[in-house]
């Protein structure tokens, strides 16, 4: 019993050793290459960006104080949903 609590204490310890990663998850277009971002969003990184900048006015808020969502990060939550519900919609007929 003693030698696997001192295991899952060397686990443990380990992994409190591992070095953090801090990506910044403001702009994931940055991040993904374009295969990623089709795979997420099911659009092209340049219609994407379109679309951004046709909605950015009316989404964005004027200020930062309330930490609000970019347009970019609403635009993608609204196509998760959508996605998610043509998913649920087509798993029903």
């Amino acid at each position: 019993m003693a030698v696997v609590l001192y295991l899952a204490d060397d686990e443990i310890e380990r992994e409190c050793k591992r070095m953090r990663v801090f990506r910044d998850r403001n702009n994931p277009l940055e991040v993904l290459n374009d295969i990623e971002v089709i795979e997420r969003y099911r659009l092209p990184r340049n219609v994407l960006i379109r679309l951004v900048e046709l909605v950015r006015e009316d989404v964005e808020r004027p200020t930062k104080r309330s930490h609000s969502l970019s347009a970019l990060t609403q635009v993608n939550i609204d196509l998760s949903i959508i996605h998610a519900h043509r998913v649920r919609s087509f798993l029903r007929i």
